[in-house]
């Protein structure tokens, strides 16, 4: 949607897509912008928060996972736990009961995918559960082809930043882009459920 809006917005306006989970070398690739969800590295670029997104423990309709009723994160099984990793490094795979504030971790994973869509695939594709951006997966929790784990534990919320090489002054196309994605998360963000 921000693209469209961009495309509109600015005819004579030329992009050149990237998409990676690996933190970029915005310098070296002569990028004008990247976008980063989870935690920042420290860098010399320049970050705009734009939004907190919220991750949910997901599994398809049929998964060995939801033969049984399970309560606490101690009932899931590590054989069938689909973690994202990013440099050799997971996400905080912590759920939190959302009434006592009991923080227990999640099993080790049995696979570890350096990209988020593929893990979402994987786990629509019914190859095992994992923790899923819910603005990504929002859709497919309401049509019912995922299923929420463990309602009552929150999984963490992760921040999204635009980057930017460090400058004087920023391009005019550059703050276009970035409060066009900063629009759109905002709305993206009004429409957000309460999770957990």
């Amino acid at each position: 949607e921000p693209l469209k809006q961009l495309t509109r917005e600015f005819p004579r306006l030329r992009l050149d897509l990237s998409f990676g989970d690996e933190n970029p070398d915005l310098i070296a690739a002569g990028a004008d912008l990247a976008l980063c969800i989870g935690p920042l590295a420290d860098s010399s670029l320049v970050a705009r928060h734009l939004v907190d997104w919220h991750f949910v423990l997901c599994a398809a309709p049929g998964h060995a996972q939801l033969a049984k009723p399970i309560e606490r994160p101690e009932g899931l099984s590590g054989e069938g736990y689909i973690a994202h990793t990013v440099r050799e490094r997971r996400f905080n795979d912590r759920l939190t009961h959302h009434l006592t504030g009991e923080a227990l971790p999640l099993p080790r994973p049995r696979i570890r995918v350096n990209n988020m869509q593929v893990a979402i695939q994987l786990v629509q594709d019914g190859v095992g559960y994992g923790l899923l951006p819910e603005p990504e997966v929002r859709e497919a929790l309401r049509s019912g082809r995922l299923i929420q784990l463990l309602p009552q534990w929150r999984a963490p919320s992760f921040s999204v930043h635009a980057l930017a090489p460090s400058r004087d002054t920023m391009p005019a196309k550059t703050r276009a882009v970035i409060d066009s994605l900063q629009q759109w998360f905002d709305d993206i963000s009004e429409a957000m459920p309460e999770v957990g």
